[in-house]
Formats: C-alpha cells, structure tokens, sequence
C-alpha cells in the first residue's frame, strides 16, 4: 500500500530532476564559474552517504600542501539563512550554521567554513573575504547552478539495495543515470558489505560510465580514535576493551557509528540513544542522557564528531564524554585522485 502511495510522488519528483538537467545541458539555465576552481563533493542519495569525511580528506590534503581551500556549506538546519563565515568558537556556532560545518572549522582552524543556502553567493563572498587558492562545495552534485572543476560523487556501498528508485519511494536524488556527470566515484563503507554486493555495484557504475573517462576510488570507514571532550587526550584500545559505554548520536544513519564502534574498540556497548540528524540538543535532553547512563551503569558517553560541537552546554562533568573520530582508508592508491586535484587546483595559478 505504502509503495502504491508513494509512486505517483517519486514519479513526479523524478520528472522534475530530468526537465530540470535537461535545462541545464540545453543551457536554458544558466551556470555561474566563480573565480577560483571548484571542487564538488555530493552524492545520489539521501542521508548519510560519507560525504564530510571526504571533504574532510580534501582538506586534510590541501592543508598539507599549503593550499588555502574554502569549504562551502549549505548548513543544514542553521538557523541563519544569511551567508556566513563559521566561527568555530562561537558557543552557538552549530546552530547558527549548521553542526558539519563547526565540526569542519573546528579540524581545520587554517581553512575557511561559509554557510548560506546559494552556494554561488557563499562561494563570491568566501573568494572576496579569504581568498582562497579553491573551493570544496559540500553537496553540491545536485547544485548544478555553481559550474565545478571536479566533479565528486560518494557512493555508500551499504545503501545500495539494486533499485532504482527516486524519493519518497526509494532513496535517491537523482537516477544511477546521473552518475555519468562524476569525474571521481568514491565507493564509501566497502569493509562493511559482502563481496557479492561489491560486485553488483562495481557492475552497475561500470555499465552506466561506459564512454566516460573517470576514477574510482574504494573507501574502507575504521574508528581512528577515541577523544576526550577537550580533544587532548586519547582513550588507548585496551582501556576501552574493559569499559562498558553509551553511545549518543543524532546523524542519518546511527547503526553504523554503533557497529563501527563495537567493531573496532571492543567496547561493551550498554545502550544507545538516536536523536533524529542534526538534532538540537536541549537541557532535558542533556538530563535524559544523564539519567540513561547511569541507568545502565556506563564508564563512558561517546559523542560522534558532528554531535559534540553541540554539547558546549552540557551540564555535567565533561570527564565523561568522549568523542570518536573515523578515518578513510582507500583499497586503491589516491595519488591518481591527488594528482587530479592538483591539476584541477592550480590550473590558473
């Protein structure tokens, strides 16, 4: 019944994402280059896909070449719809602007974070303020007004189901089709599927790429490690085997914080509260996380990295939170990738 429901739905919003490309390729719509390049990292689908720890990557790279790279947001549920530069030590930073861009400035205090809901007027003003050497447009695959030198796609391997279809019904933006716009696809989570589902993706994005030139990347997600609130100090693999802890997220997709963490630390995981993505933490909920862990007799509360920007207000003892951060493992080598980027980057300097 549900599937009968939604169709019409998905039928009328994939009608509308197919005018509206081919507007944009008969150049009916017009397209804006800003005057640095541009680097895209987005996606087909809703929710979750991996796209931050990419960006975070592109940046981590930039930052030790001596590249300045701005990163453009659109800052999901800020509650400022005016172009911002973030400022990582305002205490209402992760509301004004949205909770991945703070965590972004805050890892990468040499680069520079604007928000704002038209990616072409964040970027003119990230390029008039900063001056920076490129751009790094977080979703920006579907904001096809803002011309891009690279073109990024982040494919969640756990995501694919072998359908096809367009939201509300399934979870994609767009058609596998569109994939034919990516100069690089990023497989991300492949350590978290079997083999069989690998080789029915790899056969999907061969089939739909033939003809076009691009790179492919495969992406292994671990956890790097467990922080203190402060970020100082690092809890050590054999402490955390010997702890019982609680888990609180409020991201897309929270079973895979929980199993990366049970897989990777051999922590005792006692309980994990889910808040919807990019929750607004409030002090009853803030009481409500007290409460439960010491319901369930937790040594320890571990944050995701996008959560703990937003627990500046927390009314206990910080001792107890701890934040885990996760790094990308590529199968292949990304020299190619790299090489790529610094062609794209430094093509007009």
């Amino acid at each position: 019944m549900k599937k009968i429901l939604l169709a019409p739905l998905s039928w009328i919003f994939g009608a509308i994402v197919f005018f509206r490309n081919m507007a944009y390729l008969l150049r009916l719509l017009p397209t804006f280059k800003l005057q640095r390049p541009v680097v895209s990292v987005g996606n087909l689908s809703v929710g979750g896909t991996g796209k931050t720890p990419v960006v975070d990557l592109i940046a981590t790279w930039a930052h030790r070449r001596g590249i300045k790279a701005a990163i453009l947001s659109r800052g999901y549920k800020a509650t400022s719809a005016q172009v911002q530069k973030v400022d990582p030590s305002h205490a209402k930073s992760a509301y004004l602007c949205g909770d991945e861009p703070t965590m972004l400035a805050r890892k990468h205090p040499d680069m520079v974070v604007y928000t704002g809901p038209d990616k072409v007027r964040v970027g003119k003003r990230a390029i008039l303020e900063s001056s920076p050497h490129f751009c790094i447009v977080d979703d920006g695959f579907q904001h096809r007004r803002l011309h891009r030198d690279l073109n990024i796609v982040v494919f969640d391997a756990t995501q694919f189901d072998g359908h096809n279809e367009l939201i509300p019904l399934g979870r994609l933006r767009e058609p596998y089709q569109a994939l034919k716009r990516a100069d690089v696809i990023f497989l991300t989570k492949i350590n978290w599927i079997n083999s069989l589902k690998e080789a029915q993706i790899l056969r999907l994005i061969e089939k739909v790429m033939t003809g076009k030139k691009y790179h492919l990347f495969r992406l292994e997600y671990h956890l790097k490690e467990v922080t203190d609130f402060t970020g100082m100090k690092v809890k050590d693999q054999q402490y955390l085997s010997h702890s019982k802890v609680l888990l609180v997220s409020g991201i897309a997709r929270p079973e895979h914080f929980h199993y990366m963490i049970e897989r990777d630390s051999a922590a005792k995981v006692v309980g994990h509260l889910k808040f919807s993505d990019h929750h607004r933490y409030r002090k009853r909920d803030f009481k409500k996380i007290m409460k439960y862990s010491l319901k369930v007799g937790a040594d320890l509360i571990i944050l995701t990295e996008k959560d703990a920007v937003k627990f500046g207000e927390w009314p206990g003892d910080s001792s107890c939170l701890w934040v885990a951060s996760l790094e990308i493992q590529s199968i292949e080598s990304l020299s190619p990738f790299y090489d790529l980027l610094s062609s794209k980057i430094l093509q007009d300097t």
